[in-house]
């Protein structure tokens, strides 16, 4: 008599355990850990766009210039386009002087993603002290690791032509393989890696 009890008692737990895994496994919104229950919302919002009009109307132009074996990235961490060379000194504030910085355009090659060169887009506010302090190290930062940084005045208008050839003067050295444009050749740099400012007139100027 005892054995049957203990036998229906167990039988008893066995249905309750399956009917509750049914029941759960059925919803599966149930199986929340207390943690999601009862956590508030942190403070984040979706950002309407990644590019602002400036930077777009330039992307626009830009993709324009370039041929299909290059393609665009915008705006990408510097710690993802230039590492600290192991066994550096000071590595971890090398790092960090990179780290919470980005450019605003990157080109790659379209099959291997391979870095080509930078792109800065300068409006007004690069005239600043501050931004000149920080464009003035992303120039010397790209100079050492020997990846073109090139720099591009914001305008209200975009001559494809010279963009073109800005372009292709400042990766020609270092990627003599590529032909990163639509337009013709223009002149090729004599050295690699240095920042490329504006020459010639690529654009109207704008006051952004």
């Amino acid at each position: 008599m005892v054995v049957l009890i203990g036998l229906i008692f167990v039988l008893a737990v066995a249905i309750a355990i399956a009917v509750l895994l049914v029941h759960l496994l059925g919803n599966p919104r149930s199986i929340r850990t207390s943690t999601q229950q009862t956590a508030p919302p942190l403070p984040y919002q979706p950002i309407a766009r990644l590019l602002t009009s400036t930077e777009l109307h330039f992307y626009r132009e830009l993709f324009a210039a370039l041929s299909p074996n290059v393609c665009i990235m915008a705006k990408v961490r510097v710690a993802d386009l230039l590492g600290v060379r192991p066994g550096a000194s000071g590595f971890y504030k090398a790092f960090n002087q990179i780290s919470a910085k980005h450019v605003d355009f990157v080109l790659c090659e379209a099959d291997t993603t391979k870095i080509v060169a930078a792109i800065e887009l300068d409006d007004s506010t690069h005239q600043q002290t501050r931004r000149r302090k920080r464009d003035d190290f992303l120039n010397h930062a790209f100079a050492s690791a020997r990846v073109p940084l090139i720099r591009v005045p914001a305008a209200r208008q975009y001559d494809r032509q010279a963009l073109a050839t800005l372009v292709q003067q400042a990766i020609a050295a270092s990627h003599p393989a590529m032909t990163p444009t639509n337009q013709p050749v223009a002149v090729a740099l004599t050295g690699s890696g240095a920042a490329v400012p504006h020459s010639g007139q690529v654009g109207t100027p704008s006051r952004v």
